[in-house]
């Protein structure tokens, strides 16, 4: 069985509904599709009862009970997907289970603004992912360098992405593991670095 979902034009706001997360006093998403319209379609989000199909023509006007009627599967299966439009991964963000939350700040095309959200929510397990994603804006990247969560500074001394100049303040964190990560990372740069200079001389 197949289920086509469309989705409309809508404008809706963050909710705050986890009361110890930062939230921006106010988010505009703005839906305009899911998947591009280049994504094969075996690429569609796959469920255990069938195969979801994901258009962004033909829209309906109510996108939050579109939303709303899928089960959890399927809105993991959105989350997940690398194909799902940033603007539709932003509504996701809205939603109150960590661990579809957790999927979203991992997805390759969340954007900064809703990484920077997902960045002060009180599950440690979606600032994690936040730390690793190369979205992740300059500003948070900085905010969860100073995270109470060790566990969280220790996926951003990991990620090769974040500046140098970030590592390095890493290196003298008070936890032992997350300073030998951060200077495992910072010299693995500077290798790279050097192999590529070497080269290009």
């Amino acid at each position: 069985m197949e289920a086509v979902i469309h989705l409309p034009s809508m404008v809706g706001t963050v909710t705050d509904s986890c009361p110890q997360c930062l939230r921006p006093a106010a988010a505009n998403l703005a839906l305009r599709g899911v998947i591009p319209a280049q994504t094969p379609s075996s690429q569609a989000a796959e469920l255990t009862s069938g195969r979801i199909e994901i258009e962004s023509h033909d829209l309906v006007t109510d996108h939050s009970d579109e939303l709303a009627s899928l089960s959890s599967k399927q809105l993991l299966a959105l989350a997940t997907n690398p194909g799902t439009a940033p603007d539709v991964l932003a509504c996701l963000a809205k939603f109150a289970d960590p661990a579809l939350l957790e999927r979203v700040a991992e997805n390759p095309h969340t954007d900064r603004h809703t990484l920077a959200a997902l960045a002060g929510h009180c599950s440690r397990e979606v600032r994690q992912a936040v730390a690793e994603n190369w979205n992740a804006p300059y500003a948070t990247l900085w905010m969860l360098a100073s995270d109470e969560c060790a566990d969280v500074r220790f996926r951003l001394a990991e990620n090769h992405n974040v500046p140098s100049l970030l590592l390095e303040y890493l290196v003298a964190d008070q936890n032992p593991y997350v300073r030998f990560r951060a200077q495992t990372t910072l010299k693995r740069l500077k290798a790279g670095q050097a192999t590529r200079l070497a080269y290009a001389g």
